[in-house]
C-alpha cells in the first residue's frame, strides 16, 4: 500500500468535476482515495487512484483486478462509500481532504453525502467542492475567503446553535434560527466572512467567482 501525503481528495462516485477549481485540486492532490466505482471515471480521464474505498460492488471487473493491491474493502450497509472513506482517512493524521465528485446523479445521494459531513467526527479541514461552489464544514469560530456579491449559505441540524457572522449582507448577531431555511441565500460584501458558532457544526456553502 502506498503512503498518505497531503494533499488529500476524496472522488465520490456523483458527477465528475467540469469546473476548474475541482478540477485542479484533483490534479494536485498528492493521495486520491477513490470511493468505490468511482474508479471507473478517473479510469475514463486517465486519473490514478492511490486507494480505493468501499464493499466494491460499482467497480467493474477488469479494473477491481487492475487495483486489488490499493483496495481497501468496507462491507458497512449501514454507511456508503463516502463515510466510509472519510472514517478511514479519520485515523491517519491527516489535517485536511477535499471531497469531490459527491453530487449529481442521484439527489438522494449528493443529499446525504452533504449531510454526512455534520455527522461524521472529524476534527480536521473538510471542504466539499461541486461545480458551482464550496461547501466548508465549520465549528467554533471560522474566518472564510470570499468576494463580493458572493453566495453564502448556511446549512446546519441542531437549531439550538446561536450564529454570529461578520461580513455578510443579512448579518446574524448571536441568534438561533429556528429554521433550516433561514441561513440560505445570503451574500458576501467583502473579501472575508467570519463564521462564529456557540456550538456543534454548520457548514457554509460559498459560490465560485464568477
Amino acid at each position: 500500500m502506498p503512503k498518505i501525503k497531503e494533499p488529500v481528495s476524496i472522488v465520490a462516485n456523483g458527477d465528475y468535476p467540469s469546473h476548474n477549481i475541482p478540477l485542479n485540486i484533483l490534479k494536485t492532490s498528492k493521495t486520491i482515495v477513490c470511493c468505490d466505482g468511482a474508479i471507473n471515471s478517473l479510469e475514463q480521464n486517465n486519473i490514478s487512484a492511490s486507494f480505493i474505498v468501499g464493499d466494491m460492488d460499482s467497480i467493474e471487473k477488469t479494473l477491481l483486478k487492475k487495483y486489488s493491491s490499493i483496495c481497501i474493502h468496507k462491507s458497512n450497509q449501514n454507511e456508503n462509500d463516502l463515510r466510509k472513506a472519510l472514517k478511514w482517512l479519520n485515523k491517519h493524521n491527516i489535517d485536511s481532504v477535499s471531497i469531490l465528485a459527491a453530487t449529481g446523479k442521484r439527489e438522494d445521494h449528493s443529499i446525504f453525502n452533504i449531510l454526512s459531513m455534520l455527522e461524521i467526527e472529524w476534527t480536521k479541514d473538510l471542504c466539499f467542492y461541486t461545480d458551482h461552489g464550496v461547501i466548508t464544514l465549520v465549528k467554533g469560530k471560522s474566518i472564510l475567503n470570499s468576494h463580493f456579491d458572493q453566495d453564502v449559505s448556511i446549512f446546519f441540524i441542531d437549531i439550538s446553535i446561536r450564529f454570529t457572522t461578520e461580513g455578510l449582507k443579512y448579518e446574524i448577531d448571536n441568534q438561533t434560527l429556528s429554521k433550516l431555511y433561514m441561513g440560505s441565500l445570503n451574500k458576501s460584501i467583502g473579501s472575508k466572512i467570519t463564521i462564529k458558532l456557540s456550538h456543534g457544526k454548520a457548514l457554509i456553502f460559498q459560490s465560485y467567482k464568477k
